[in-house]
């Protein structure tokens, strides 16, 4: 295999060169140059990781079938159970007991397989945040892009959330977007790129015909032409980015082009027949903190109202140009649209959080909290700031301000607390 083959064209490095040292770089600030700051510009709409919640699907499914196979299926649920020691909003069981809306986080990491197998701080390279209520019938679907600068865990220092789970596992994911979102998290999901590939291995591969000709990693496709691929040659077809002309839009058409060919190949009896096969490749690739009970609860009750679930992305952000790593700065508008949204769907009122970020890495916290070089050294720190960097509740910020004699303009806030931003109030049929 080339050299070049090694370097796995979709690597996560090339585009996230920092690690959990990210505290000793905060300390650097930036100048503080205003024909510097980097503008605003809209992005490409990225399609979410389809194989990611379609692994979510199929391990609902194939746990109710458990009146088959009970010994079994139990057995599975026990190994791939993990309960969660993330900060708990409210009572999740409860939740799913009386049928109310909730919400589970689901989690692709970028290990366990390929050049990736031996990696062991994995970080979350697909982060979907799935809202359900079944009252009204609704549903959401949110990708989060893996370098928004976020709150880090229950703390006050941020860094790409994707590094959330590199420096803190799933409890630092789950308590990092719980703040940042405002929006408790009830159950969690995470796969890993080898659970990808054995369910397809399991079901006999999937037949596709490329869009593309092209090479990726020692696997050759050839535009037109129908074949059967095995797993790795799957993960391969989806993962190409760099020679599509569209780009991330072409990976996200290949993701739903490979997750149509999954669903119609796990619908046939003779896939459904091979589920033991399928569960034991999941294990150790697969964690979650819903019992099998859980499971068939949401199988039960929920399963309609997220058969056609809204989709978002958090599409307009910032490219924060840092030296040390790729950071996108979500805008407080679009952060507060998004979580609005969500907890929309939740049965929630409209949130009153409010995000301060630190100077040191770029931002200006121009809506809440913007700092001044006060000294005169061409530096903005977060000293410099009316408020230290954090999540705030937004009466709470106002307090903060009015004791330093300092009145916040919230004016642009007034559509969001109208209820006038993103708002989707169809019920799916």
């Amino acid at each position: 295999m080339s050299d070049n083959d090694k370097h796995f064209d979709e690597q996560n490095t090339n585009a996230d060169h920092s690690t959990s040292s990210h505290y000793t770089r905060r300390t650097e600030p930036h100048r503080y140059a205003k024909d510097n700051q980097p503008e605003s510009k809209p992005q490409t709409k990225k399609k979410s990781h389809w194989w990611v919640w379609l692994l979510v699907f199929l391990l609902i499914g194939l746990l109710g079938i458990g009146a088959f196979a009970a010994q079994r299926v139990f057995q599975f649920g026990n190994n791939i159970y993990q309960q969660s020691t993330a900060s708990r909003l409210r009572d999740a069981n409860e939740q799913l007991k009386n049928g109310e809306p909730i919400t589970i986080l689901v989690e692709g990491l970028d290990n366990g397989a390929l050049y990736y197998k031996d990696k062991k701080d994995a970080r979350s390279d697909v982060i979907v945040l799935v809202a359900i209520n079944p009252k009204t019938n609704q549903s959401m679907m949110v990708n989060i892009p893996r370098d928004t600068l976020v709150p880090i865990g229950k703390t006050d220092d941020f860094d790409k959330v994707n590094h959330a789970f590199m420096n803190g596992g799933i409890n630092d994911s789950i308590d990092s977007l719980q703040r940042y979102l405002d929006v408790p998290i009830d159950y969690y999901v995470t796969v890993n790129m080898q659970a990808f590939i054995d369910v397809i291995d399991s079901i006999g591969g999937v037949e596709l015909t490329p869009t593309l000709t092209f090479r990726q990693n020692g696997s050759q496709f050839e535009g037109g032409k129908t074949e059967t691929f095995n797993g790795v040659d799957a993960i391969n077809y989806v993962r190409m980015r760099k020679q599509d002309p569209e780009g991330d839009v072409g990976r996200g058409r290949r993701e739903q082009q490979v997750l149509q060919a999954v669903i119609d190949k796990a619908v046939s009896w003779d896939t459904i027949t091979n589920y033991d096969e399928i569960l034991e490749k999941l294990e150790g690739n697969l964690y979650t903190n819903l019992r099998v009970s859980d499971m068939i609860q949401l199988q039960s009750n929920y399963m309609s109202a997220i058969s056609k679930p809204k989709h978002e992305v958090m599409d307009t952000f910032q490219d924060l140009n840092l030296p040390f790593g790729y950071y996108l700065l979500v805008p407080e508008v679009e952060r507060l649209q998004i979580a609005n949204e969500l907890r929309t769907i939740l049965g929630l009122p409209a949130s009153n959080s409010a995000v301060v970020y630190p100077p040191e890495y770029g931002v200006t916290n121009e809506e809440y909290a913007t700092a001044m070089d006060m000294n005169g050294d061409g530096a903005v720190t977060s000293e410099e700031q009316p408020v230290k960097p954090g999540v705030y509740d937004l009466a709470e910020l106002k307090q903060k301000y009015e004791n330093k004699g300092i009145e916040l303009n919230l004016s642009w806030r007034e559509p969001i607390d109208q209820g006038e931003a993103k708002q989707d109030t169809s019920v799916n049929n």
